[in-house]
């Protein structure tokens, strides 16, 4: 249910099955996105109430008795493009109690404000409580005053997740898959380049977390404090 551009219902208890990769809008010149902005513009599902339902990839098999979910196949979402006035920017703003699972968002540009501390900017979900993350891969380019590959602040969160995107936050925190973190798991890879004033390959602010099995091969770039 969506009222003046905005979802108003939480999905509590309720599964999103993505059974087909879908492109927002054609990459071909996404380098050239920020001057010409392509067609369709992103609004990040959670904007005005917590997500707090079921969303994976895969698929449905009715054998007359029983429906099975299959989660063999993660499925893409391409060409995405959210600033949300260059504030909160992601596929996600806000979760609680609820999954993201087996989805891979492709190629895209995810921009928050560069110059506002408000400016949270991630590929997956700007604030996640108690929530899972898992078996995702974020492609996108991710930009802001606070800018992570998968999740900018997480409580109770458990992520398994992989970024490749460009992960860059000229003025503030940048991190290959969270910043804050809290009481949550992590293990997770990165791939993607990281820069920042402050920047990290995996996650910035450990917060009481558990890391384990985590890998950052990407190049991590700081004007201060880099790790």
């Amino acid at each position: 249910v969506i009222a003046n551009g905005r979802h108003t219902i939480d999905f509590d208890g309720g599964v999103i099955l993505w059974r087909n990769d879908i492109e927002l809008n054609p990459t071909d010149n996404i380098d050239d996105w920020e001057n010409n902005p392509p067609e369709n513009k992103w609004t990040p599902i959670g904007i005005s109430v917590s997500f707090k339902g079921t969303f994976v990839g895969g698929y449905e098999v009715d054998n007359g008795l029983n429906t099975y979910r299959y989660q063999t196949e993660r499925k893409a979402i391409n060409g995405i493009y959210c600033t949300y006035n260059k504030k909160h920017a992601a596929l996600f703003a806000d979760i609680e109690d609820a999954e993201i699972s087996n989805i891979t968002l492709g190629k895209g540009k995810i921009i928050g404000n560069e110059e506002d501390l408000l400016g949270r900017a991630a590929g997956f979900v700007v604030y996640a409580e108690d929530s899972k993350i898992t078996y995702c891969r974020n492609y996108a380019d991710v930009s802001g005053e606070y800018a992570a590959g998968i999740a900018c602040s997480v409580h109770g969160t458990e992520i398994k997740a992989t970024n490749y995107g460009k992960i860059s936050a000229a003025n503030g925190e940048a991190a290959g898959i969270a910043l804050g973190s809290s009481d949550s798991e992590i293990e997770s890879t990165n791939y993607g380049e990281i820069t920042g004033n402050f920047a990290a390959g995996i996650l910035y602010d450990q917060g009481g977390s558990v890391t384990r099995c985590c890998v950052n091969n990407g190049n991590v770039n700081a004007e201060f404090i880099a790790g």
